[in-house]
This record gives structure tokens, C-alpha cells and sequence, in this order.
């Protein structure tokens, strides 16, 4: 029933044309005004870097010639699949469904998502990073056993998405290369496996560093004063959240 509602919102109230940053990240080479390379594909967008967003919305783009609003729909159905993988991975870890499943349909697919539902297209930055980091700790609770070379190497797979989808995942990717290295610790009597564990660790710290290579700050977002500011401005966030 979720996702009815949000495919009928999409459908009745997304704007079918470019709009924000859409016109100037999808317009361009979807007119062939801008050539792909990889450059592009690297070119920070408010500090975020999006070549894997960019091209599965140039790829929708194109699927569809154009029609921009096809892509909002993108966003609902990745949050109906981590909704679905998280509703297994609780019946996988419980044993069988429950009623307080549905919390995962209602907190991923309610109308108050209304801006990634209807929104610029660009916004599927942070619905892929939402549906990679529910992915992430969907494989991590459904398998409680030691971590296998292979487990490991899928889940980074899956993590090593995230720096190419935008900024929001690194800090979790961050906390992931010090969970790889902890587990290679743990497995360090068992042969190779302790060795092959820190694989993804290293190609995750390099990926994060490399997003940094070249980073220039945005003129038009001010620096913070300092580090205290930024602290009372976080505690501020924090009170009047809860």
C-alpha cells in the first residue's frame, strides 16, 4: 500500500522537466552539449562527487528520451527494494514475519520523503546511499557467523558504491575499514583469511582518499568560523530534532 501511494504521488505531482541541478548535470550530455568523460563524471556538485548517480540517470535519461519524471520514480522503487531487504533479513534473522515489519515500509516510503519523491533527479544521491548503507547492514545481521573472504568481499563490493553515489556514505565507509581490519584481527589464526579480509579495507581507504584528490571548497558555502561553532550549531540540530 506504501508504494501505491508513492508511485501515485510520483505520478501525479513530479515536474516533468529539468529542473536545479539537473540543468546543468543531465541537460548538457543529454543534448550533447557536454561530452561524458571521466572528468565530468567527477565534477563535485555541492561537494559530492556522483559518477555512479550521474550515469544510471544519464542511462535513464536516455531510456526513456528524455522524459525526466520516469527518473523520480527510480527513487521510490530503491526504497521499496532496502524496505523488501529489510523485511527478509528480520524474517531471516526472527524466523517469520511480524506486524512490526511494516515499520519499514512507513519509514522508508511515507509522503514526508515528498522531495526525493517529486524533486530534482539529482536527489537520487541520497536515496542510492540510504538504499547502499541499508543493503550493507542487511548482509552484515543476516549472516551472525565468522566473516568469510567471500561475505567480505561482496559486502564491500556493495560499500565501495557508496564514495561514487555522494559524500553522505563516507563516514560509514570510514567505520567499515575499521570493521574490516577488526575482523582480519580476529581471523588472523585462520590462514589467508585474515590477510584477504583486508582487501576491501584498503580498497575502501583508498577510494575515501582519493575522493578528496582535488578537492576545492565551494565559493558560495561560507566557511565555519571554527570548530566550536560547528559543535554548538550540532547540539542546536540535535535539541531541536528530538
Amino acid at each position: 500500500m506504501m508504494l501505491v501511494v508513492a508511485l501515485g504521488f510520483v505520478h501525479r505531482y513530479a515536474v516533468r522537466a529539468p529542473t536545479s541541478d539537473d540543468l546543468f548535470l543531465l541537460v548538457p550530455p543529454l543534448t550533447g552539449h557536454q561530452p561524458i568523460t571521466l572528468p565530468f563524471l567527477l565534477t563535485p556538485v555541492n561537494e559530492h562527487r556522483l559518477p555512479l548517480v550521474t550515469a544510471i540517470l544519464l542511462g535513464a535519461g536516455w531510456l526513456t528520451k528524455g522524459s525526466f519524471h520516469v527518473e523520480n520514480y527510480l527513487n521510490v522503487l530503491v526504497l521499496a527494494g532496502l524496505a523488501a531487504a529489510l523485511i527478509l533479513t528480520a524474517r531471516h534473522v526472527r524466523g517469520s514475519l511480524s506486524f512490526s515489519d511494516a515499520f519499514f515500509p512507513i519509514a522508508l516510503l511515507h509522503l514526508g520523503h515528498f522531495d526525493a519523491f517529486v524533486g530534482p533527479r539529482i536527489n537520487l544521491n541520497h536515496v542510492l546511499s540510504t538504499g547502499l548503507i541499508g543493503l550493507a547492514l542487511a548482509m552484515l545481521v543476516w549472516d551472525r557467523g565468522p566473516l568469510t573472504a567471500g561475505r567480505a568481499w561482496t559486502m564491500g563490493g556493495v560499500l565501495l558504491c557508496l564514495p561514487l553515489s555522494a559524500a553522505n556514505g563516507l563516514p560509514f565507509v570510514l567505520v567499515s575499514v575499521l570493521w574490516f581490519v577488526y575482523a582480519a584481527w580476529l581471523a588472523r589464526g585462520q590462514g589467508g583469511t585474515g590477510l584477504s579480509l583486508l582487501g576491501p579495507a584498503a580498497m575502501l581507504a583508498l577510494l575515501v582518499g582519493l575522493y578528496g584528490f582535488g578537492y576545492t571548497r565551494p565559493a558560495h558555502h561560507p566557511a565555519p568560523p571554527s570548530l566550536m561553532d560547528v559543535g554548538r550549531a550540532a547540539a542546536r540540530a540535535s535539541v531541536s530534532g528530538t
